[in-house]
Order: structure tokens, then C-alpha cells, then sequence
């Protein structure tokens, strides 16, 4: 479906096990998010930053570098200054100027599509389930990728990842816990629990790129969903 809608998505494909002539089962393969994932996607621009579920929330490059799954050897000195740059520009934006700011940095209609699949299977442990851990003071989403291309043109893709957490009649969190939807407005960003107390989220719309995406950008994602 993702990839059906224009977003970067591994391929997959159902294969039958046996494991010294007896069957195991029906298993998907899925094709694996690294360097030959970039460079089959972006055959011009595909030596750039690979990095793992983390959202352009924070401005110090560590919580990047951190991240990194492409560019991270010994004498790669990686550049993290795109994503740094865009959460900066996120943080300072207004509704009145949000399209204008980030426009340089992603592909808005991208993202919307990427959030039209998102919805529409319900996936529940991806880029709007905030989690909260309340030992620490970590919070964050995950179960994507992003794809930073190289080059001083090069703009910022999101990539799902791990999907097991979708097509449940009812969104577990947005639905069985109250938690508002990614363009509903929070009340507070205090933090809830789900999943039978086993984990704690905050509203996604705290997130300010997600709230600026809603409040701008609402009309164009309901025509394309």
C-alpha cells in the first residue's frame, strides 16, 4: 500500500520454509532499509544519511549521529547538519509560514501520503504514537527511517518500517485509550497509559511538526486519503 502511494517502502514477498524437508510455514521476507536500499531508490543521490526512528525534534547533532545507519565509519565524518537545520526552522515556524520554511527540506505531498497509508491502516506503533518512558526522560517515536539525500539539494524522506501493529478494527491508542488523533489539538501533553498499562504515550499533536502539518496542510491530506 505504501509503496502503491509513491512512498519509498522495502519490497516483499511471501516465502514457504523447510527446514530439513518439513514445513515450517508461510513467512514475508522484507527487504532490508540500508546503503543498497538507498542507492536502488536513489540511484543519483543514494550515499546520503541513513538514520533510524529519529524524528527532526531535537537541534543537538548527537541525538543523530546517534542514529546513523549509513555514513557511521571511522573516517565517514558524517553530516547532520540537514536535519538539525530542520528542526530548527520547525521550532521557530508559524502556521502562517510553515509550508514556506520546511518546503526546502521535504516533500510535504510525500509526507502527506505517507500519512494517508499510516491512517488508513491503523497503524498504532508508528510515527504518531509518542511513547513517554517514565524511568527516564526518553520519549519519542519510532518504527521508521529517514533518508536524508546527499547533496546540498538533497531533501528528507520518511520510510515505514515494522508494521505489525496494524488493521485492527479499532486504533488501540487513539481509540481504546482516548488519546486524540495527529490534528486534534491536545488538552495537555501529560501522558497516558496503553496497552494495558504496559506503556505510556503523549498525544502526537504535542509534536510541533506534526501539529503544523495538521493545521496547514488538513484539506490536502483528506483529499488525498
Amino acid at each position: 500500500m505504501f509503496r502503491d502511494f509513491g512512498i519509498y517502502a522495502p519490497r516483499t514477498s511471501y516465502a514457504r520454509i523447510y527446514i530439513n524437508g518439513v514445513f515450517q510455514g508461510v513467512f514475508m521476507a522484507v527487504e532490508k532499509i540500508d546503503g543498497r536500499f538507498t542507492d536502488s531508490r536513489w540511484p543519483e543521490n543514494g550515499d546520503g544519511n541513513l538514520y533510524k526512528e529519529q524524528w527532526p525534534s531535537r537541534t543537538n547533532p548527537n541525538f543523530y549521529l546517534e542514529a546513523l545507519e549509513t555514513n557511521n565509519g571511522v573516517f565517514d565524518d558524517p553530516d547532520v547538519s540537514k536535519m538539525v537545520n530542520l528542526a530548527k526552522t520547525v521550532a521557530k515556524s508559524t502556521e502562517s509560514d510553515f509550508v514556506s520554511n520546511v518546503s526546502p527540506f521535504i516533500d510535504l505531498n510525500y509526507f502527506l501520503h505517507y500519512i494517508a497509508v499510516d491512517r488508513a491502516i491503523h497503524n498504532s506503533d508508528g510515527i504518531f504514537t509518542w511513547y513517554k518512558d517514565m524511568n527516564s526522560n526518553w520519549m519519542g517515536n519510532h518504527n521508521f527511517y529517514i533518508y536524508q539525500e546527499d547533496g546540498t539539494e538533497g531533501k528528507i524522506w520518511l520510510i515505514p518500517w515494522d508494521l505489525d501493529y496494524t488493521f485492527p478494527l479499532e486504533d488501540p491508542v487513539i481509540d481504546g485509550a482516548g488519546i486524540p488523533n495527529w490534528n486534534e489539538p491536545a488538552q495537555d501533553c501529560n501522558p497516558t497509559a496503553v496497552y494495558g498499562g504496559s506503556s505510556y504515550v503523549i498525544p502526537p499533536n504535542c509534536d510541533k511538526l506534526t501539529s503544523l502539518l495538521a493545521a496547514t496542510l488538513w484539506d490536502k491530506f483528506v483529499s488525498i486519503g
